[in-house]
């Protein structure tokens, strides 16, 4: 399983392996995972490839995706604007009707 070498039916690993692996003991009660040997024969196996259709059909489907995306982030952009300029037009407001009720005027010095 290691370098590829041929082994009897049984073997995991060849003998050389086996005295490489020997010079790194593991501690007993430790737990390891010997790989499933497979069949040389069993080729992995390859992603389907797509038809043209099932292509289109993928890119429709990550098209409408982002659109909507793009819907709700125009939505919550136009109401975060529109919360934004009303929040400021009270501010300024305020100042102004504060302006007008107050007895004294605030001057600023040049220094």
């Amino acid at each position: 399983m290691r370098c590829g070498k041929d082994t009897q039916d049984r073997d995991v690993f060849c003998p050389e392996c086996l005295g490489e692996m020997e010079r790194y003991p593991v501690k007993p009660g430790t737990v390891i995972q010997i790989p499933v040997r497979r069949d040389p024969a069993e080729k992995p196996k390859r992603k389907k490839e797509l038809t043209l259709e099932e292509q289109l059909a993928a890119a429709n489907k990550k098209l409408d995706l982002l659109r909507r995306w793009l819907i709700v982030m125009t939505a919550a952009a136009a109401l975060l604007g529109t919360l934004l300029y009303f929040s400021v037009s009270t501010s300024d407001a305020q100042q102004e009707e504060n302006s007008r009720t107050r007895n004294y005027t605030v001057v600023e010095s040049g220094d």
